[in-house]
């Protein structure tokens, strides 16, 4: 059967697309159903898949919970009705595409393309008729195709899509809570910062080997750890950089504070590194945390949303997305929500080492990057690396 797989491959040079090669077909052989033969032939076919999905359907990668607050949110805040203290709800929904196909066959390879062309298809070999997709990014389109492979032909169905929901990307990460992509916010000039580079997450203290499987498989790179204390290597692996900046009592700033936060002197030379990170190409994907990815973990993921010009709406959302982690979710979401606030006003008032720093939250901030020793060069390369 393998044998047979790899004659097909070399032989079928009509189609290359169909076998995951990196050429492309017309949309008139990719929307219809075909049977290719050994020998080169092929024979234009129809009704021998089936699918339940709908063709271009929206499709959740999220739990029910998350979903119900996308649905229906008309404020950040509306999370108080969709979270359920001591529970953890961040966990991703693995979608399964199902189908049905017209005769027995056992041997199917599923194709997965984020280009509608089909170019550079993921392959995924499957003995039942469905296939459970894995760290879909969020509001993307999808295309894909499925192969039903017998000893003496192949049938291709039609290509098809469907939509991942324009929300959060949460990951898995065995024996990691309230992890998250930092990825698909939107900025007040309409630009998206890109999924796949940044994670915000609880401690890594107890991940899993699945947990650092996971991770391998999301390619993380760099552990950056807010707290004021933590091993003294990624318990990722030893192929991930370990960086911790921390001082003092709590290591990385906390919102507004007179003793820990980002307005206090000793903790802004923290800020400024750890910020100089995500300044660096060669670090990404970056996975950043503190104890419960909350509170240190949501002032630089503050910071750094505020330095890309994301909407507020979506900053105050991605912040309070915490509470659907049992790490968060059962203390006083309110006294959090007010903390948070702190330091909007503080960055909203912020008049910079010369007291002259005015305009919008953005551009204060962008002063306050550059008063802790931020370079412009570093501002920008933040922008370019993580912005689409």
């Amino acid at each position: 059967m393998r044998q047979f797989k790899a004659y097909i491959l070399t032989s079928l040079v009509l189609v290359p697309i169909l076998f995951g090669c990196n050429k492309t077909a017309p949309d008139s052989e990719l929307d219809h159903e075909w049977i290719l033969y050994p020998d080169g032939t092929k024979e234009k076919t129809s009704n021998m898949f089936l699918f339940p999905l709908k063709n271009g359907k929206e499709i959740a990668i999220l739990s029910p919970e998350w979903m119900s607050y996308y649905y229906n949110c008309k404020n950040y805040m509306d999370i108080v009705n969709y979270y359920n203290p001591g529970t953890e709800t961040t966990k991703p929904r693995k979608p399964m595409i199902r189908w049905e196909f017209e005769g027995e066959c056992s041997d199917y390879t599923f194709l997965l393309s984020n280009k509608k062309n089909m170019e550079d298809p993921q392959l995924f070999d499957v003995n039942v008729e469905g296939c459970e997709l894995k760290n879909l990014f969020a509001g993307k389109t999808y295309y894909y195709q499925v192969k039903a492979n017998f000893d003496d032909r192949v049938v291709i169905s039609q290509r098809r899509s469907f939509k991942t929901a324009d929300f959060f990307r949460t990951i898995d990460l065995d024996g990691v809570f309230n992890a998250r992509d930092i990825g698909n916010k939107i900025t007040n000039n309409g630009k998206r910062v890109k999924q796949g580079l940044v994670y915000r997450t609880a401690n890594f203290d107890s991940v899993s080997q699945l947990g650092k499987s996971q991770a391998a498989e999301l390619g993380i790179k760099t552990d950056l750890d807010l707290r004021e204390q933590g091993p003294t290597s990624s318990p990722l692996g030893e192929n991930v950089t370990y960086i911790n900046n921390g001082v003092g009592e709590y290591g990385s700033p906390f919102y507004y504070s007179m003793t820990s936060g980002v307005n206090v002197e000793l903790y802004q030379p923290v800020m400024r590194d750890n910020l100089r990170v995500f300044a660096n190409a060669n670090n990404f994907p970056v996975a950043f945390h503190c104890a419960v990815g909350r509170d240190r973990t949501g002032t630089l993921a503050i910071t750094l949303y505020l330095l890309l010009g994301v909407k507020q709406n979506q900053i105050k959302q991605d912040y309070i997305a915490s509470f659907f982690s049992k790490a968060c979710n059962e203390e006083n979401i309110y006294a959090y929500d007010s903390s948070m606030q702190t330091l909007f006003n503080f960055y909203t008032t912020y008049r910079g080492r010369d007291l002259n720093a005015s305009g919008n939250i953005y551009k204060r901030v962008e002063t306050y990057c550059l008063d802790i020793g931020l370079t412009k060069e570093e501002i920008l390369a933040i922008r370019d690396n993580l912005l689409e």
